[in-house]
């Protein structure tokens, strides 16, 4: 048993250094795939890689395939600016990949509440002509007249008036 695991050792670990590599030669950042997907799964693939004695990536060689892989256009730049740097960790390319994606997804929500803003004048000012000024004009907040709430039903009394009760 231990001269079968001897001689068949290195070959069942060079095929499985190899099967790693290959993973990690396909895997892609892209559109269909979050950041964080991305460097979890590159992160693990990396690890088990370099548990196998002698088959590990050089450090270079791993920022390298790290970001090659990075196809999503939204990293492009940042993608660019890290290739820059000849002293880049992995660890470093991991981070600063994971705050672009914070970013994005901080980008994203703004986005959605413009968005969602945008469509509730649009909302107001098809429904009614009430809501606006009298030059009709959506281009600022500040031009939307309040809405009635549900506790605006009466008409608001002036100052000083006393309410009776028969």
């Amino acid at each position: 048993n231990a001269l079968l695991e001897w001689f068949d050792g290195d070959q069942v670990k060079n095929e499985r250094a190899e099967e790693l590599r290959t993973k990690l030669e396909r895997l892609k950042l892209s559109n269909s795939k979050t950041a964080s997907e991305y460097i979890d799964a590159f992160s693990n693939l990396h690890n088990e890689l370099r548990g196998i004695p002698g088959k590990a990536m050089t450090e270079s060689h791993a920022v390298w395939h790290f970001l090659k892989n990075v196809v999503d256009p939204d990293y492009a730049v940042q993608v660019t600016c890290l290739r820059l740097n000849p002293t880049l960790t992995l660890t470093e390319a991991i981070n600063n990949i994971r705050k672009q994606e914070r970013l994005l997804q901080q980008s994203n929500r703004q986005r959605k509440q413009v968005r969602a803003h945008v469509r509730c004048l649009q909302g107001r000012r098809s429904a009614s002509s009430y809501f606006y000024d009298s030059d009709d004009s959506c281009d600022s907040v500040e031009s939307v007249k309040p809405r009635r709430t549900k506790h605006d039903k009466h008409p608001r009394r002036l100052q000083g008036e006393i309410e009776t009760y028969s």
